[in-house]
């Protein structure tokens, strides 16, 4: 059975604005190494997923950062989206492509902007994963909670516990929940089967076709109109059939109403880096807990819990009695803020 990978690449990253632009969004910066995030998400899967059996889907006007950030990726590789739709068309095209290869092709579905340190242990979820999948089962990963969270969604697992493929255990998934508040969240921490939506699937693309007939019929005919063009992507037929699909997240159009969707519990170090706070949480800090990001000399005097990204090599940094600031100074905007904030400054963008 063939396997292979998307990357999904397409979004603009509004939180992390001003660092992220939509010129250069969130998965083309260099947060956790030397290469940008897109780069350590295709390297991550190399291990199972030969090179050439990896796709990113992205905006067109994304395309040269991709090669540029994934040397060892073609442009062929490159699913481009004319327009942004949404999840679920990106999905519903990837299984279009991938059914070509092989009806029952199964498809890994990640996010480029991910950050994962248990890199050993999140391939082996996903060779679990993959063996669930052939089995026609849209299997999510969820990431077993540390603390009550309240910027994820979280999947309630049925508490019977199945283990008919691979080494890890997995459920059948009771529903999904949108971001709860905190005493929410809390309870759903004390009730012990739910876990963070990572956003992370596998499944087979024949199957993946079916559930949209089932679940989003509007979108799935869409599909099957657009099938006829995925030959050529740049094609202005293209362009029209999928500007013309159904705007909807594969959440609300397949896993929120399947009654085919598993989840592996697990735990690989996960973060969605969905915020300045988030990174702060990740970044290596001082013994007052400031972070760091840029090749800065910094001095602080009575000052905890910052974050300070500089784009700006070799500038002095100095911080006085603040704490709990997010302080990100890029080429075309300075801004300073509470790091408490942090979801908030998309609302720049917006302005």
């Amino acid at each position: 059975m063939s396997v292979i990978s998307v990357i999904m690449a397409g979004g603009v990253g509004s939180r992390f604005f001003p660092l992220s632009t939509d010129k250069k969004p969130k998965q083309f910066l260099n947060l956790f190494s030397d290469n940008p995030m897109i780069s350590d998400t295709f390297e991550r899967i190399l291990p199972i997923i030969p090179k050439e059996d990896i796709l990113i889907s992205t905006n067109s006007n994304f395309v040269p950062l991709v090669l540029d950030a994934i040397p060892d990726a073609k442009e062929s590789q490159c699913v481009k989206e004319p327009c942004g739709r949404n999840t679920a068309p990106a999905l519903g095209l990837i299984a279009l492509l991938a059914s070509k290869k092989a009806k029952d092709c199964v498809v890994v579905s990640l996010h480029s902007d991910h950050h994962i340190t248990k890199e050993s242990k999140f391939l082996s979820v996903i060779q679990s994963a993959i063996e669930v999948a052939k089995d026609k089962n849209i299997v999510t990963l969820g990431i077993e909670p540390s603390y009550p969270e309240t910027g994820y969604g979280y999947i309630q697992a049925n508490q019977t516990t199945l283990n008919e493929f691979g080494k890890h255990d997995y459920h059948k998934v009771n529903a999904f929940k949108e971001k709860p508040d905190l005493e929410t969240a809390k309870s759903y921490i004390k009730s012990g089967n739910y876990y963070w939506n990572s956003g992370m699937f596998i499944f087979r693309a024949d199957h993946m076709l079916e559930e949209m007939k089932t679940h989003c019929n509007e979108l799935y005919q869409g599909l099957m109109n657009l099938e006829q063009y995925i030959g050529d992507l740049d094609s202005p037929e293209f362009i029209k059939a999928y500007s013309n699909l159904t705007k909807i997240s594969i959440d609300v159009a397949v896993m929120e109403r399947s009654q085919d969707v598993s989840v592996i519990p697990c735990e690989i170090g996960w973060s969605d880096v969905g915020s300045y706070l988030s990174l702060h949480k990740l970044k290596d800090k001082d013994k007052n807990q400031n972070a760091l990001i840029g090749d800065n000399p910094l001095q602080t005097i009575d000052a905890s819990n910052n974050l300070i990204v500089s784009e700006f090599a070799g500038k002095r940094i100095g911080i006085l009695s603040v704490k709990d600031l997010m302080i990100i100074d890029s080429k075309d905007f300075l801004l300073i803020g509470d790091i408490n904030s942090s979801q908030l400054v998309k609302e720049f963008i917006e302005d």
